[in-house]
């Protein structure tokens, strides 16, 4: 598995996996983060082919997870873990000191892979998804001490 940056070229590839997921972001939705200033993307590469990525942006000395998503035919194999093992090594890098995400209560496996990974819950979002509807739950890690 190779961790990297994402480019211009994945877009179609990270637009394949978002079709799979309860909430898709849109094509342009990607193409805008991707051009954020301060957003990061990488994927997950098996081989050649791309089976997950992961959006974050930096805020100072904190982030935000907005995005972790695996291709539903490479699931359960342990590379959500894997992933998001990497965007916390980055993060540390950058000297982040928190990082938050939300993510769909109703979420099981990933409400486990964060807890796994040290993210405790701060709060809850009623109503915030749609279709189908379900809170989200705020959660925060600390991943450097200053």
């Amino acid at each position: 598995m190779l961790f990297r940056a994402m480019l211009p070229a994945d877009l179609d590839s990270v637009v394949r996996i978002e079709s799979q997921s309860p909430s898709p972001w849109s094509p342009s939705s990607l193409l805008e983060e991707y051009n954020c200033p301060r957003g990061f993307q990488y994927v997950l590469l098996d081989g050649n082919l791309i089976v997950g990525w992961c959006a974050l942006t930096l805020l100072d000395f904190e982030a935000e997870l907005l995005k972790i998503a695996i291709d539903k035919s490479h699931r359960g194999q342990g590379l959500g873990q894997l992933l998001l093992k990497e965007a916390l090594a980055h993060l540390e890098a950058q000297n982040v000191c928190e990082i938050f995400l939300e993510v769909r209560s109703h979420n099981t496996p990933a409400c486990r892979l964060y807890a796994k990974n040290g993210f405790k819950q701060v709060g809850t979002r009623k109503n915030y998804y749609q279709n189908p509807a379900d809170d989200a739950l705020v959660l925060k890690k600390t991943v450097v001490n200053n």
